[in-house]
């Protein structure tokens, strides 16, 4: 198992090197903003709906206590149903406010958390344990400050 100074140090390693352009992958367009059931009670999707959207990401902000931009971004994903949304949630409490000030955008982080558990961030990469695996993953250049 790999502790949190050998992470730490990984990441400052990986810092040092050129980021790979494609290491994140770009998060799903919301299709829509609100949902519904239908006859069984399974989320379905229907029309846009912005009041949905900024109910749902005033929870988030108040519960996660995150910047409003955070919030409306796992909102989108929580409404679209994409990925995992309890890992998704997770990186958001642990990291959110964290990764905010490093200088990361929403779709990054939650992006990466839909792959697995995040361990550790920097300014530039984040590790990500995935299963038995720590994978470690470099912001695209284009988004470093």
């Amino acid at each position: 198992m790999i502790g949190l100074a050998e992470t730490l140090v990984a990441l400052k390693a990986l810092e040092s090197q050129k980021p790979l352009s494609d290491s994140l992958p770009k998060p799903p367009k919301a299709p829509f903003d609100s949902f519904g059931s239908d006859t069984r009670g399974r989320v379905s999707r229907i029309s846009p709906d912005p009041d949905a959207l900024a109910e749902r990401a005033a929870v988030v902000e108040q519960g996660a206590k995150v910047p409003r931009a955070w919030a409306e971004a796992f909102a989108r994903l929580e409404l679209s149903g994409g990925g995992d949304l309890d890992a998704a949630g997770r990186a958001l409490d642990a990291w959110g406010v964290k990764a905010d000030a490093l200088g990361w955008r929403p779709h990054e982080l939650l992006a990466v958390a839909l792959q697995g558990e995040v361990m550790a961030l920097t300014a530039k990469s984040v590790a990500l344990r995935i299963g038995e695996t720590v994978r470690y993953i470099q912001r695209p250049r284009h988004d470093q400050a």
